[in-house]
């Protein structure tokens, strides 16, 4: 979570989670100055273990979400549980607004049925979206790019989805991620923006996190005013 610090975004896919864990989770968060929102993994009741599960947090000195409930927490639009979950967010510095989704999307050696459905709902849930928005997580798909880089034979459902989220229907969306993200030498984790977030994103990075979550970070700039908007 240092790291969030040093940036102002961030997601944690694969949290495993159940929804009172998360809950504690992002009140733990905001005793060390952070604040975050996401969707619970679900639990195989033959195995008793945790599977998938998404958490976003972020910097509030950086970014400011004003939807909260009665409680005071942040509000969630939870596209699918334990895969998909999104957030409207705003820099503080530049007033600049998007919105947020985190993700942990099916791992791409499934069956078409189990990958498919996962990528129409993020699909859709883009094209219901308003204005600016940035994805980050582990999408378990790669660009063609990567794939060519790596000298893979051929690409799988999965990727080619990925792929047709990233131009398909007038959607311009730009990945950030420039190197191997996982330790098989594989790009699976990415920070996807539009078009007109592309020129204020700073570096973005990916690092082990805990129990084999991994995190990804976003720098916006911060070179604009409210009153330039």
């Amino acid at each position: 979570l240092g790291d969030v610090y040093k940036r102002q975004i961030a997601t944690l896919a694969d949290t495993k989670q159940t929804r009172r864990e998360l809950e504690e989770a992002i009140a733990l968060l905001q005793t060390r100055g952070l604040d975050g929102c996401g969707t619970p993994g679900w639990c195989d009741h033959i195995s008793g273990e945790m599977h998938t599960g998404v958490l976003i947090v972020w910097d509030p000195t950086h970014i400011r979400v004003e939807n909260r409930d009665t409680e005071g927490r942040a509000v969630a639009t939870e596209v699918e549980e334990g895969r998909i979950v999104s957030v409207e967010v705003e820099e503080v510095a530049s007033c600049r607004k998007w919105t947020q989704f985190g993700v942990y999307m099916p791992v791409r050696q499934r069956t078409a049925t189990v990958v498919r459905p996962t990528w129409e709902k993020l699909t859709e849930a883009l094209d219901a979206t308003r204005g600016e928005y940035m994805i980050g997580g582990d999408f378990n798909a790669e660009t063609e790019e990567a794939l060519r880089e790596r000298g893979a034979q051929r690409a799988t459902l999965a990727d080619r989805l990925f792929q047709q989220m990233l131009g398909d229907g007038g959607r311009e969306l730009l990945t950030m991620a420039d190197e191997a993200t996982y330790r098989a030498g594989t790009q699976i984790d990415n920070w996807v923006v539009t078009s007109g977030l592309a020129s204020c994103m700073g570096r973005t990075s990916t690092m082990p996190g805990v129990c084999g979550c991994l995190l990804y970070t976003s720098d916006a700039a911060d070179d604009m005013q409210c009153e330039d908007l």
